[in-house]
This record gives structure tokens, C-alpha cells and sequence, in this order.
């Protein structure tokens, strides 16, 4: 904010700041000539952003150099099969250049797909099963063109075209160049601004409106926007995104708005992002706020203990809802000595409190203060999630207790911007010490929460060098367990600190986040920040004594024989499993969280080079959901996908063959986001890794329940051999062989199909009759079904050799103990049963396919049978043969 429109000149080179004194122009009521002669020529300025006007200006420079170019888009809703598209009449785009394109569904179209037709039309060289009804298909121009006509109808229908409103770059965004003068020729483009309806603040538009409306009269009607946008005074935000959004918040706590607020060209913030950041830096001023600023921020010195509070303050440091944080942790009040009215002392041990950290007091009730200019501490400012965020949701009456989140297990978690973590920066060490990581990253908050989070030295690493810790974070009620870790691979540093960072918005920010209250309130979460110290100080994959702990498992351990997997080898798995000192305490940890549903090992890979990457146990049942519905929620056109399975003597394998546990690798390839864990980087990991996680507390089986309760497939085979299988009885007869005996726990079908081929040694009468039946199952146990002609195929045959289909259908009960004197249903049995009324029948081969399929239906298989009812009226002519009612209440007994 600048206190004069002329100031603008002189900071007009930086972008950032030009930010600034634009909105600070416009609140300020100044004439749009005099803004845009004191900002410059527009088309000069260069940015991606839209957040703000700015920033909107910025993004349509190719749109403002001259009133004749329009928006430089087209949609249309496509009809089902449609191929061809014509631009709106009046319209005089060159669809030759070679900067055209077309999207279909988001999708870009080649070139060579795309046929162009005229200066008004085109058609897709594609299938016209490509295109289905209500499939968006989007023509662009990505750079300036003329066009002579409006481009824009009265309405719009399936297939038709319309121009692309402002948050995909359409024409709403040009009504900024009414600041330079052009307020007649856009009106004729984009209509009455007046009849522009906006309930929030979320784009350029929406921004024009509210920030006119507060100040420059000359530009629209201001009574019809009013009229739309409702009575600005009123709006109340919680979050201040923008200025507008700043501005409504505090005006909507003062009954003497806007003059509460003080005259704006006193307030000086050329290098403050927003409003209310001037006002807190400005509190002198204000009059009325001054009661608002109930935080103050100490930068500690090594060991720091004791805290005062400024001069001029009268701040009671006794009172119940004084809060401090360190290192932007919350310190349990049990930790908090409140040595006087100005003075507190932290009881926790000195050497948790490194130079550079931050101490930061807080008061959660107005409090009235003074002045407070003592330099040794200061005021937090808003961007810095200061106190004053909160207080300007409150002056409305908005609901005081902040803790008031509900619980979510199941949606995904979009994380906060994420700091940078370069060496050296927001905890990191300087170096790569794995003490000094744990000091910078999880010692805060541990010290900081004793009631939640608790620390377990297991012993020293291979190396004797590093210790190796356990940290266990519990709910005062949990109900499950999930066990997560890094450092495998000391040298994949991106994956241990996203999980650090997620540690920290779980112990800091669960009071926000619906996902992670659940988590703090419901998940014993045991913690592995660092599983192999040494290689994470030396650079290296493997410990000291050169060993891959991701091969160092008992599972599959003598499985893995190449020269990769032997001393001296990337992938070398020891001379023993267990053999390493950092594999027994794993193990040792898994006997110990047995109950745990879920291990999760964050990984960073060099190898693979794709967004989404994921390794879990091979043929180990696996509750898979948890990563890949994060695949799928963040998947985008374009990216590469590893969703793969590993039968290894890994850690993730270990869990789930010992323990049952749902586990994986899911991995980090570096660079693809933002770079060296920049803060772009650093926000795309977290928000993988930490869905990962928090879908995995969503679990409420071990991988147990899955054997029990999903489908599965066998395939039965038999091909003769020297001593054939064969049939010579008049009556059924097992054919040898061709069983199979099953233990299902839960209610369903089984299906037999397949074949059985067959040589007839001379002409007779063949049955074939697969049966399935359980054992003491109440209506098809063997008695009843050895015999029975449901599934029965019988055929007159010449000698020769024959093909027979098998097919067959059994409800099955979940099987059950039984005791003396009880005949509950136990295994379910499938026989190949056959006869021959003469000759021998000698089994060529079979195969069959058992498929079960789980069913809760009360009946899921009935039989129905027409038989002799052909004289019988539609409706009555047949019998139901199984469920038989008579039978409800009886148990069989029978089996072979």
C-alpha cells in the first residue's frame, strides 16, 4: 500500500510490489487515467498468475494491445458422433495457421486429425465413436487473431459454440481494460457488467466488481452491481485470500465500516501481501483494532528457556488460554511455567531449543495490550498464520471454538504449500546428519506434545555410530495401529522429509483438516523416521556393512541368487536373513504392532521416471485401494504410471507375509515437480505420501479378511497318462482324480465349467455329472446331490471319442466346527461323476474352472424346474427344486 498514486512510478520494475500499489490505487479512489499512466503500458507487464488484478492484467497482454482481438476460444457440447464444427456467424477466424488446435475431452487432437475446412469450419479425422453426446470439444487460437464479429449468441445448446468464460482465459478478463479508457468498446463486447452475479471472490471478475464497488465510481454502475453482489459490508470471510477478501472480513467486524478501519493512505505496506498485514503492522493507527494483535513471536537463542514479553505490554501471562509453540508445535501446558505477568519459562530440556527457532506466544481471548514495539519480539503477521486471521472471523460472530472439525477418513487431503527443504533450511541440517535431522524435524514436536508423541531408542545402527528411533504417536483412544518409515535408502532424502512434513501437519494441523482429526484421534500411528542413519549421513543405499535392508528379509531370501544380490552388489541381501542390526529392530517393531493394519515404507527412486509409483507384495492379498485410488484422484492426461508388485525379500513383503498387513513401497522420482525439494516438489510429495497414509488408516482388516471374503478362480486339469483314468459302472462313479476339496468362510456360489473328453470303447449309453456339494449342507450335501440329474448330461454314442461340457452351480455355507452331536456345513467338494451302459469309458483329459463369487443374498442360486408343465399357464409351470422350504430347519449329515 502506498499513501500516494505517484509512488507507483517508482516501484513499477518490481511485479510484486506493482501488485501492490494497484490494489492500493484502486482502494485509495483513484481515477482509472491516473492509475494506468503511473503503471505503464500493460502489454509490458508479464506474469502467469490470476489471483489477482494484477496478476489478471498481466496474464492478457495479448489481449489488451487492441480492442479488435477477442477471446481466442471456442467450445462446443458436442452431439453424439459429431465431427463437424463451425464457428459462430461473424466470425473470421484463420483456421489455417499452424497455432490452431482442438481438444476433445480435455485431449489434445493432432494435427493430423483435424481437417481444415474453411476459415469457419473444421471436421475430426476420427471415429465418430469417438465422440460421444456432451463431450466438450474446444477450438484455440494461441495467438492473436482478428475477428469481425461479436462472437457470441444469445444461448448456447448442444452443439453449438459459445465463448469460454473468464477462468479458461475467455473475455470477462478484457473488462480490466476499462482502466485504460476502453469502457464503451468492452461493454459492446461482453454485455451490461451489471448483470454479473458473484457470491465470492474467486476470479478476475468477481474481483472487479467487489473492488469498483468500494472504489472507483467512474468505471460502472455501482448501485447495479451492489444490487448483484449483495451488501459488501456483510460478507464475512475466514480466510483472507485477497484483498477483497481482507477487506470484507475486516469491515464486516465494525459496526462503523468502513471508517473503523482508518484512512488507508496512512497505512504504508509496500512489502506486505495484503490489507490486513498493514494493519497489524500499523496497529497505532487503527484506533479500534488496536485490542487485536494477541500473539508475539521470539527468535530463540541457543537453550533459550526464559521468555518476557515487550515493554508496554499488559498481556496476563496467567491466563488459562495462553498457548506457546516452538518451532510452530504446540507445547503442552504442562510444559509452560508462568513465572509472572510479563515472563514464562519453558520446562523442557534446553538442548531442544536451537539458535534461529521460533517461540511464539498466544493468546486465544482479546487481551488488551499496548503498544508493543519492544524489538526483541514482534507482532505475527498474516501470512505467517498469525492470531489476526482468527479475530477477523470472530468480530461477526463466527463460531469462537476453532477445534470444531469433523472427522474424514476417506477424502483426499489437499496439503498446505509446503516450505522448501534444501540443506540447511526449515529444520534440515546443514549437513547430512541423521541426529540433526531428527533434532530439526521431530524432536520439536515430540518435546512440544509429551502426551502424544513418545521416543524409543531401539540401539546404535550397523555402524555403531547413529542411534535408531521409534516414534509412537497415540490418540488417548485409538482403535487401530499403522506403522510407517523412510530411510531404507539413507540416500533418498525427499521421501524422509515429506513423511517429517506430514508428521508435522498431523501433530500441528489436525484441528483444520477432517482427515488428519480422524487420524489424531483414532490411529496409533508408529513412526520409522530414518530406518538406516548411516547411509543417510554417507550418501549411500546401503549400511555400513554395504547390505540392501530392502533385501535382508526372511521371505523369499534364498530365492534371490544373482550377482546383484550377493556381497559387493547394489541389491546385496547379507550373508543371513536378519543379518543387520537395522532389519531385526523392523522386525522386532512388527512382532511388537503386530495388530498393525497397514506398513507403509516411503521410497525415492532413480530408476523409474514416471508420477505415479507403486510396489506391493506379489500374489499376497492386499487392500490395494489406498494407493490405487490415490492414482486415480491424481492422476492427469499424460502421466506415467508404475502401479507393479515385488517378490522380494523386502521390508513391505516381510509385514505382509508375517503380520497380514497392507503394505507397499510407494516411491518418489525427483524433478518431475519443481526440483532439488523445492517448494513445489516438496507440496506434490507430501500430497502423495500423505493420502497414502491417511487411506491406510482408513483400514479396518488385516489382508486376512480378504482370503475370506473376495472371489477367487481355480482351474482343475487332467491330460491321460500311462496308467489312464476310467469308467465301467452302470451307476455314477467318481472319476479318478477329478476332485478338489475347499474350506470358504463366507456365503456364495461356487461354479464348476469346463470339459471332459473322452474315448468310447464300443456303442452305450454316457452320463457325465458334475456335482458340488458341502459337507452336512442342510439340502446339497453328497446324498442328495451324488445322483441328482441337475447338472447330468446323458448321450447315446457310436464308439468314438467325445467332447462333454461340465457345468455346475452350489450355494455354499461358510464352513464351521462342529462338536460331538452337531452337523453344521464344513468343506464344499466338487467330483467329475460318470457311466457307461457298456464298453469302457477311457478319460481323455478334463478341465475344470471353479470360480466362487461371495454372496449375502438370502438365496443367491435357485433351481427351477419345467418339466412336465407344459400344459400349466404361464407363471405356475415350474417347481422350484432348491431352496426346498420344507427343508429350512433341517441339517444334513452326509458326505462320501
Amino acid at each position: 500500500m502506498v499513501d500516494r498514486i505517484d509512488e507507483i512510478d517508482v516501484v513499477k520494475a518490481d511485479v510484486g510490489i506493482l501488485k501492490e500499489s494497484i490494489d492500493a490505487a484502486l482502494l485509495s479512489g483513484q481515477h482509472a487515467d491516473q492509475v494506468a499512466e503511473k503503471v505503464g503500458v500493460l502489454s509490458d507487464l508479464t506474469t502467469d498468475a490470476k489471483d489477482d488484478l494484477v496478476g489478471a492484467i498481466n496474464s492478457t497482454e495479448s489481449k489488451v494491445k487492441s480492442l479488435s482481438q477477442l477471446p481466442n476460444e471456442y467450445e462446443w457440447t458436442a452431439l453424439a458422433g459429431q465431427l463437424d464444427y463451425t464457428l459462430p456467424a461473424g466470425s473470421s477466424y484463420n483456421t489455417s495457421v499452424k497455432s490452431f488446435q482442438v481438444e476433445v475431452g480435455g485431449g489434445g487432437i493432432p494435427p493430423s486429425k483435424v481437417n481444415k475446412v474453411s476459415s469457419t469450419k473444421f471436421s475430426l479425422l476420427l471415429p465418430a465413436s469417438d465422440i460421444i453426446a456432451g463431450v466438450k470439444v474446444v477450438a484455440r487460437w494461441t495467438q492473436p487473431l482478428v475477428a469481425s464479429g461479436s462472437g457470441s449468441g444469445s444461448g448456447i445448446s448442444n452443439g453449438e459454440a459459445h465463448h469460454l468464460s473468464h477462468e479458461l482465459g475467455g473475455m470477462d478478463e478484457i473488462d480490466i481494460t476499462k482502466l485504460k479508457g476502453y469502457t464503451a468498446n468492452v461493454s459492446g463486447k461482453i454485455g451490461d457488467t451489471s448483470k454479473l452475479e458473484t457470491k465470492s471472490q474467486t476470479n478476475l471478475v468477481d474481483s472487479v466488481n467487489e473492488v469498483l464497488t468500494k472504489s472507483n465510481s467512474n468505471l460502472v454502475d455501482i448501485a447495479n452491481i451492489s444490487n448483484k453482489v449483495g451488501n459488501l459490508g456483510s460478507l464475512q470471510t475466514s480466510v483472507q485470500t485477497s484483498i477483497v477478501d481482507a477487506i470484507n472480513s475486516i469491515n464486516s467486524g465494525y459496526e462503523s465500516s468502513p471508517v473503523a478501519v482508518g484512512s488507508l493512505d496512512d497505512l504504508h505496506t509496500e512489502n506486505k501481501s495484503s490489507i490486513v498485514n498493514a494493519i497489524n503492522e500499523n496497529s497505532d493507527k487503527i484506533g479500534v483494532l488496536q485490542k487485536n494483535p494477541n500473539e508475539f513471536e521470539w527468535t530463540a537463542t541457543a537453550g533459550q528457556l526464559i521468555y518476557t514479553l515487550p515493554t508496554n505490554t499488559s498481556y496476563d501471562i496467567n491466563s488459562k488460554v495462553l498457548e506457546v509453540m516452538v518451532g510452530g508445535a504446540f507445547v503442552s501446558p504442562s510444559m509452560i511455567q508462568k513465572d509472572s505477568a510479563t515472563q514464562f519459562t519453558l520446562l523442557v530440556d534446553s538442548s531442544r531449543i536451537p539458535a534461529g527457532i521460533k517461540v511464539v506466544a498466544r493468546w486465544t481471548e482479546s487481551v488488551v495490550a499496548g503498544t508493543g514495539n519492544d524489538t526483541s519480539a514482534h507482532h505475527l503477521s498474516h501470512e505467517e498464520g498469525g492470531y489476526d486471521e482468527i479475530e477477523v472471523t470472530n468480530l461477526k460472530g463466527f463460531q469462537e471454538n476453532v477445534n470444531d472439525v469433523g472427522e474424514d477418513n476417506g477424502s483426499f487431503w489437499i496439503p498446505p504449500v509446503q516450505p522448501a527443504m534444501p540443506w540447511g533450511e526449515n529444520g534440515v541440517p546443514l549437513t547430512k546428519d541423521p541426529e540433526g535431522f531428527i533434532n530439526g524435524l521431530y524432536e520439536p514436536l515430540r518435546t512440544t506434545n509429551p502426551d502424544y508423541i513418545t521416543r524409543t531408542v531401539l540401539g546404535l545402527d550397523q555402524s555403531g555410530t547413529y542411534n535408531v528411533y521409534r516414534y509412537e504417536l497415540t490418540p488417548k483412544n485409538y482403535s487401530k495401529t499403522i506403522i510407517v518409515s523412510a530411510g531404507t535408502h539413507g540416500n533418498e532424502y525427499t521421501a524422509s522429509f515429506a513423511l517429517a512434513r506430514f508428521i508435522y501437519h498431523l501433530v500441528n494441523d489436525w484441528k483444520k483438516y477432517p482427515q488428519l482429526t480422524y487420524i489424531r484421534k483414532n490411529v496409533r500411528l508408529i513412526v520409522h523416521p530414518v530406518n538406516n542413519p548411516w547411509s543417510f549421513a554417507n550418501n549411500k543405499r546401503q549400511n555400513a556393512n554395504g547390505v540392501d535392508l530392502n533385501r535382508n528379509m526372511a521371505y523369499l531370501w534364498d530365492y534371490i541368487t544373482g550377482t546383484n544380490f550377493q556381497q559387493g552388489g547394489t541389491y546385496y541381501k547379507g550373508t543371513a536373513p536378519f543379518s543387520e542390526v537395522e532389519s531385526q529392530y523392523l522386525r522386532d517393531s512388527f512382532a511388537l504392532y503386530s495388530s498393525a493394519l497397514s506398513y507403509v515404507d516411503f521410497h525415492t527412486i532413480n530408476t523409474i521416471q514416471a508420477e505415479h509409483i507403486v510396489f506391493t507384495p506379489r500374489y499376497r492379498p492386499q487392500f490395494r485401494e489406498i494407493f490405487n485410488d490415490n492414482i486415480s484422484r491424481l492422476f492427469k492426461t499424460g502421466n506415467r504410471i508404475v502401479n507393479g508388485t515385488t517378490a522380494m525379500p523386502t521390508i513391505a513383503c516381510h509385514a505382509a507375509v508375517t503380520h497380514d498387513m497392507t503394505t507397499a513401497n510407494p516411491e518418489w522420482f525427483n524433478g518431475i515437480y519443481g526440483g532439488n525439494r523445492d517448494s513445489v516438489e516438496m507440496t506434490e510429495a507430501v500430497k502423495w505420501f500423505g493420502n497414502v497414509v491417511i487411506k491406510a488408516c482408513s483400514l479396518r482388516h488385516k489382508t486376512t479378511q480378504i482370503e475370506e471374503s473376495h472371489p477367487f478362480t481355480k482351474l482343475l486339469m487332467y491330460d491321460k497318462g500311462a496308467t489312464p483314468s476310467t469308467i465301467t459302472s452302470s451307476v455314477y462313479n467318481n472319476v479318478t482324480h477329478a476332485t478338489n476339496d475347499m474350506v470358504i468362510k463366507r456365503h456364495g456360489i461356487l461354479r464348476a465349467n469346463g470339459y471332459v473328453k473322452f474315448t468310447l470303447s464300443e456303442a452305450a449309453t454316457v452320463g457325465v455329472n458334475p456335482i458340488i456339494y458341502q459337507v452336512n449342507h442342510p439340502e446339497l450335501g453328497y446324498t442328495e446331490v451324488k445322483d441328482q440329474k441337475y447338472n447330468e448330461v446323458v448321450q447315446t454314442l457310436p464308439a468314438g471319442t467325445y467332447v462333454v461340457p461340465l457345468n455346475a452351480r452350489h450355494h455354499v455355507f461358510p464352513h464351521n466346527y462342529n462338536e460331538a452331536g452337531t452337523s453344521r456345513p464344513e468343506q464344499t467338494k466338487f467330483r467329475l461323476r460318470m457311466k457307461t451302459s457298456a464298453g469302457t469309458v477311457t478319460i481323455e483329459s478334463w478341465r475344470v474352472y471353479l470360480d466362487y463369487l461371495p454372496s449375502e443374498r438370502g438365496i443367491a442360486y435357485e433351481i427351477i424346474d419345467y418339466t412336465g408343465k407344459e400344459a400349466s399357464a404361464e407363471g405356475s409351470d415350474y417347481t422350484v427344486l432348491f431352496p426346498d422350504a420344507t427343508k429350512f430347519a433341517i441339517d444334513g449329515s452326509a458326505d462320501e
